[in-house]
């Protein structure tokens, strides 16, 4: 047995860092309800209504995504006939119709719905070709 004034040997240390098998349970344990504890509780969502009538907008032209910090935007365009002057051609200019700026945790829930609803017919529609 060792003295109280002598120092431990390296070895000693080692050994008297490792938990024995009832430690290592204990603090796994332990660790696993500090996890649980940690993760945010699952909340219902609210009924979602829509008391401004928004209208749906219909953007056949391009999109554009930024980031900036921890928010998103999403830009959407549309492509919009334009007569030019008397020669009467067509031209066609491109048009912002809707920005949506969100957090970007929501851009990333947003991605991997999509995803998954472009891949799996669980949204309503048939698998894109």
């Amino acid at each position: 047995m060792q003295s109280k004034d002598r120092p431990r040997s390296h070895d000693d240390a080692q050994h008297a860092r490792l938990p024995t098998s009832n430690q290592a349970v204990t603090n796994f344990e332990r660790l696993r309800r500090m996890v649980h504890q940690l993760k945010a509780p699952r909340r219902e969502l609210p009924v979602a209504s829509d008391p401004d009538g928004v209208s749906e907008i219909i953007c056949d032209g391009r999109l554009n995504f930024t980031t900036r910090g921890s928010l998103a935007t999403l830009t959407f365009f549309h492509d919009r006939p334009k007569l030019s002057g008397s020669s009467g051609q067509v031209e066609y200019e491109s048009v912002v119709r809707a920005r949506i700026i969100l957090p970007l945790q929501n851009a990333v829930a947003l991605r991997d719905l999509i995803s998954k609803c472009l891949s799996v017919r669980e949204c309503g529609g048939d698998r894109p070709n």
